[in-house]
């Protein structure tokens, strides 16, 4: 009977394990654009019309069209605009596939700041986004976006003359 011994069979081994190895698939890593696939998020924010009504926020992720549901965190802070001090964090609950959401009750009307921050194993993402809370503070609201809008349309002619 043939045999090998010992001092060929484990150089021999290890070379075929190498060799099955290096023929596993390979899972592509990027879109059908050439792109690394990457996490949409859509952080919402849903007004009250005055203080001490709550406020639901909310972070849906997706990720090529489909829900994602494998954060590791998802954490809302929010602060009075210009009082980021007076920072609160409220942690994000998962309620379905992709969709993390978190209340809260305001004491006081005004233009807040929200950031959401989204962990997962491959992501760090930290939308923000501004909101009102009471009817004055929803009309300064306006009328300051409105103006940065006008601002943003005035500079822009000025760059085509």
């Amino acid at each position: 009977m043939f045999t090998i011994n010992r001092a060929i069979r484990v150089p021999f081994i290890v070379l075929i394990l190498a060799f099955i190895c290096g023929c596993t698939a390979q899972v592509p890593v990027s879109d059908r654009n050439g792109l690394k696939p990457h996490l949409n998020v859509d952080l919402q924010v849903t007004s009250a019309t005055d203080a001490y009504h709550t406020n639901k926020f909310s972070i849906f992720l997706t990720q090529e069209d489909v829900p994602y549901r494998d954060a590791a965190q998802v954490q809302f802070e929010v602060w009075p605009e210009g009082n980021k001090d007076a920072v609160i964090k409220v942690d994000g609950k998962q309620s379905s596939s992709g969709l993390y959401t978190a209340s809260y009750s305001f004491s006081e009307e005004g233009i807040y700041i929200v950031k959401g921050h989204v962990s997962t194993q491959e992501y760090q993402v930290m939308p923000s986004k501004r909101f009102a809370v009471g009817n004055e503070a929803v009309e300064e609201l306006i009328a300051q976006e409105q103006a940065s809008e006008s601002e943003m349309d005035h500079t822009h002619a000025e760059h085509h003359h």
